[in-house]
């Protein structure tokens, strides 16, 4: 028996997966189907229930190979009824956010009102700077020398 096996299906089984779904991956992932049966008969006989993360009890019959070597299906017999943990929730409806302006403060209006004549005044000075380049430059370099 194959270690890696064994221990791929007891940590699949861990996590929840059921042992058959575990065993046709690693089929699937290339082992060889013998190996594999053989490591699920090595689990499920030291395991004859098996604890999920979710505490539901799941009871595996043992797999006996036959004398022409063809595997005989694994049957997990599960609970009739799933936990509670195991049922979907209904997703809550999230409530809309609502957003308040709080009221306005007449210091609030006064001060937005002296912002923007800073910034028209700033937008003005900046266009005659463009239009007026020549002259600021003539004045500037006349008292610095």
């Amino acid at each position: 028996m194959r270690e890696d096996i064994y221990a791929g299906l007891k940590n699949a089984v861990e996590r929840g997966v059921p042992l058959e779904k575990a065993i046709q991956s690693f089929m699937s992932a290339g082992y060889r189907e013998q190996e594999v049966r053989e490591a699920a008969r090595a689990f499920s006989s030291s395991q004859s229930v098996i604890q999920s993360p979710s505490k539901t009890q799941v009871a595996f019959t043992p797999v006996q190979m036959s004398q022409t070597d063809k595997p005989i299906p694994f049957t997990p017999i599960m609970p009739q009824q799933p936990s509670q943990s195991q049922q979907f929730q209904q997703p809550r409806p999230l409530n809309p956010v609502s957003f308040q302006v709080p009221p306005s403060k007449s210091g609030s209006n006064w001060l937005v009102f002296i912002l923007g004549m800073i910034l028209v005044f700033s937008l003005a000075a900046f266009v005659a700077s463009l239009f007026f380049k020549q002259q600021i430059a003539q004045y500037i370099s006349s008292l610095l020398g």
